[in-house]
């Protein structure tokens, strides 16, 4: 089924308040709209979910989701079209129902994301199969291709990460970007601009971040190298053109234009549409917003409205090939195709209707055109693009606005523009606060000889408007409280067509804020902030840096804080804090004296120990200096287990020790550590590790004829109550044996050995002496046998016995 419908808009600018002055513009566009029924490829009972393209090889891709009569069992697939004839089907396991899709155009490949099973699936358009698929873990959502770094993200919609898959080497890694910055949570839209080393992120708060690619991973509590957009509403959906470098993001608030590389908003249109797509080559952005899909002739500067297209249903995706508009229309299971047709050459008609017998015309644009002496209707024909038209009228007449912009983009422009006589002398205000009101006063005599005398009053933001016959006039401003006016007064001729325009500059006048510090010493620093919101409305925000006693600064009439937000003294922030602080004050017509008063702050040091048996006597010492310099010591003694000391103290460096402990008649048994450390507006725990001491008892073990080992027992009881047994067998003659303090009884002997050593040890704080220990071997008496035994026989064969 086709129709041929036209796309009309039709555009009235009112211009002033008082009259029923104003122009009409209307373009219309002649398109063809045929209805594509799916049912003959995928059957009844299915819901088309959304459409995508890849123009350069005539390739539409449908998802649509079948439900069975039961409701249960659904299934989603892919519909591939093209140039009219089905390519494949591809169905999409555990994939109900499909969410979003990207397109790789270089390869022809599309990428779905499929929530429900954690999947994005990788599917080839000239084979209609699926190629692969890739695990994302925690719901992927929205999806998005970059052809310039064959990078796909994907954002993991249950984890508020971004996904990044490398589509070369199958790599992948997830990206928790500025997750704790604030309203920077959780994403909901990204989209790569690989030529610009950029990422957009926009948030479901309605912020948009460019991030640079070189600080993908970003810390935890600010951002770097990045631009921070707050667009102020939920975001519906967004579109990067990059042969314009604009990001269009579509909110609940509004269509935003956004400068690619800056953030910078351009403009912001007044629609929500919930899909985005454009034709880049001829500058046209097509927007879905339910059954009407609003067509714009764009630049980085402006935008024209120059079509609306009713759809026979809602749509719930659109996408372009070619002059051909494709948009999905779900509740009737078909997809509308739109095709924009061209005048053969290329020029289009303009209608102009003037209600002037004489009247003159000057369009800028592709084509400049003059036409002079024109009377009434005129018809101009052009070809597409961007057009100023200015319309003159003679002497007495005029035309508001005179001047007014147009597009046309294969289409027809109609305009009205009614022809009024006199001249508007208008004053415009900057400066005044909402709720002001602003008067001016003109007088003055007419051409033709007739006295003016007017005073007109105006809320602020609103112009105030006289009209005037031609001649000479003044005119004075009125004060306003709180302000001086520039000018205040002045002089117009009024001789020509059009209007003229005097702007008012409204100046709030500042008054002196004295602000006396009491406490304030030598050497402190003090950062304080003036908030607040003048009578202009306007909000005032200083940051102060206050070295003196006695500081003034300038402020117009209104409503401030005075906060303190850090006293710091050198290196040292925290030092000082006022007694009353968030100080509101009054600024009105006159100077206004204020007074601080400071107190030093004092944070908790808070000392414990950890390694201390109980019962054990222990010493405490502190000592250090204050910010200020003043010195400082705190000495005790406790006893274990006890709780943490704490002590108050400001801002400065202190050493915490412990000299000497003592245990059930042993001195120090115990080391304790000592700490530097640094109070520096906040408090600071310390713990003293306390470990036992170990002597080291030195054993010397000479052996006279030994035949083997020797053992060395002690066995006692250490100074915290623990028995000890210690039995090893050596050779050596040299042992170093580690010993706690305590009471210990030494034994050193051996079975090849004819004597033993015993020798009770007591080691109470300092180091054991050494031990010298001389053992005899078994073989000793038996040569002493020998050579007795050799003498005997000896002198008995002397004296003739044997």
């Amino acid at each position: 089924m086709s129709r041929v419908i036209l796309v009309a808009l039709l555009v009235c600018i009112s211009v002033i308040p008082l009259t029923a002055l104003s122009l009409t513009l209307e373009s219309f566009t002649p398109v063809n709209e045929t209805m594509i029924n799916l049912a003959q490829y995928i059957g009844y009972g299915t819901v088309i979910t959304g459409i995508y393209s890849n123009p350069s090889v005539n390739y539409l891709y449908i998802l649509y989701t079948r439900i069975n009569v039961t409701g249960v069992n659904a299934t989603s697939s892919v519909l591939i079209m093209s140039s009219g004839g089905v390519v494949g089907d591809v169905n999409l396991p555990n994939c109900v129902p499909s969410y979003l899709a990207a397109i790789d155009y270089q390869d022809n490949v599309i990428y779905v994301s499929c929530p429900i099973s954690n999947l994005v699936y990788e599917i080839s358009g000239n084979t209609a199969s699926i190629i692969g698929s890739i695990t994302v873990s925690f719901e992927p959502t929205w999806v998005y291709y970059d052809d310039f770094t064959r990078q796909l993200y994907v954002v993991a919609y249950g984890s508020g990460k971004i996904f990044q898959y490398n589509t070369v080497n199958s790599s992948f890694k997830y990206l928790e970007i500025a997750s704790t910055i604030s309203n920077l949570w959780p994403p909901q839209i990204i989209i790569p601009n690989g030529k610009l080393n950029l990422l957009y992120v926009i948030y479901t708060t309605g912020y948009v971040l460019y991030l640079n690619y070189t600080v993908m991973q970003l810390p935890k509590n600010y951002c770097v190298n990045c631009i921070i957009v707050n667009l102020n509403s939920t975001p519906l959906y967004a579109y990067y053109d990059e042969e314009h470098n604009i990001l269009f993001v579509s909110t609940k608030g509004g269509l935003y234009a956004l400068d690619g590389s800056t953030g910078r908003i351009l403009y912001n249109i007044s629609v929500s549409p919930t899909w985005l797509t454009a034709n880049v080559n001829e500058s046209l952005l097509y927007a879905l917003d339910n059954k009407l899909v609003y067509v714009y002739e764009y630049t980085r500067g402006m935008y024209f409205e120059i079509g609306v297209i009713h759809l026979p249903s809602a749509g719930s995706s659109i996408t372009m090939i070619g002059n051909k508009l494709y948009a999905a229309l779900p509740s009737l299971g078909i997809i509308d195709e739109v095709t924009f047709y061209k005048s053969p050459s290329g020029l289009y008609p303009l209608y102009l209707y003037v209600n002037s017998s004489y009247y003159n015309i000057t369009l800028s644009g592709p084509v400049n055109i003059r036409l002079t002496n024109l009377h009434y209707n005129t018809t101009v024909m052009l070809p597409n693009g961007i057009y100023n038209l200015t319309i003159t009228t003679p002497k007495g007449y005029y035309i508001q606005p005179a001047s007014v912009m147009f597009a046309v983009h294969d289409s027809t422009i109609k305009i009205i523009a009614p022809v009024y006589t006199s001249y508007k002398l208008i004053f415009t205000e900057e400066g005044l606060a909402s709720n002001d009101t602003w008067s001016v006063w003109v007088y003055g005599l007419t051409a033709y000889g007739n006295l003016f005398n007017e005073t007109q009053m105006a809320p602020a933001g609103e112009e105030i408007v006289f009209y005037l016959e031609p001649g000479s006039y003044r005119f004075n401003v009125n004060p306003v409280f709180g302000y001086s006016s520039i000018p205040v007064s002045g002089s117009v001729s009024v001789s020509s067509a059009g209007s003229i325009v005097v702007p008012i500059n409204f100046t709030l006048i500042n008054y002196p804020v004295n602000i006396n510090i009491i406490n304030m010493m030598s050497g402190l620093s003090v950062k304080a902030m003036v908030h607040g919101v003048s009578i202009a409305g306007t909000a005032i925000n200083e940051n102060l840096t206050i070295m003196v006693p006695y500081y003034t600064i300038l402020l117009p009439d209104g409503e401030y804080t005075l906060t303190i937000t850090d006293v710091t003294y050198g290196a040292y922030n925290g030092v000082a804090s006022p007694t009353s602080n968030n100080l509101a004050f009054t600024v009105w017509a006159g100077a206004r004296n204020i007074n601080l008063t400071l107190n030093v702050n004092y944070y908790p040091l808070k000392i414990s120990e950890t390694g201390l048996i109980n019962n054990v006597k222990w010493s405490l010492s502190v000592s250090g200096v204050f910010f200020n310099g003043t010195h400082y010591s705190y000495a005790t003694t406790l006893i274990s287990p006890s709780d943490s000391v704490t002590l108050m103290l400001p801002d400065g460096s202190y050493t915490v020790s412990s000299a000497s402990n003592f245990f059930n008649g042993f001195n120090n048994p115990y080391s304790g550590s000592t700490q530097n450390v640094v109070i520096n507006g906040a408090g600071v725990n310390v713990t003293l590790t306390f470990t036992p001491v170990s002597y080291t008892l030195i054993v010397k073990v000479n052996t006279i004829l030994g035949l083997g080992q020797y053992t060395v027992s002690i066995v006692g009881v250490q100074f915290n109550g623990q028995p000890y047994t210690l039995k090893l067998r050596s050779t050596q003659a040299l042992l170093a044996i580690p010993l706690l303090s305590g009471d210990y009884l030494i034994r050193i002997n051996g079975p090849y050995y004819v004597n033993s050593y015993t020798k009770r040890l007591i080691i109470n704080g300092l180091m054991p002496a050494p031990l010298s220990v001389r053992l005899i071997g078994l073989m000793l008496p038996v040569i002493i046998v020998v050579v007795i035994a050799v003498i005997v026989v000896l002198m008995l064969r002397r004296l003739g016995y044997i």
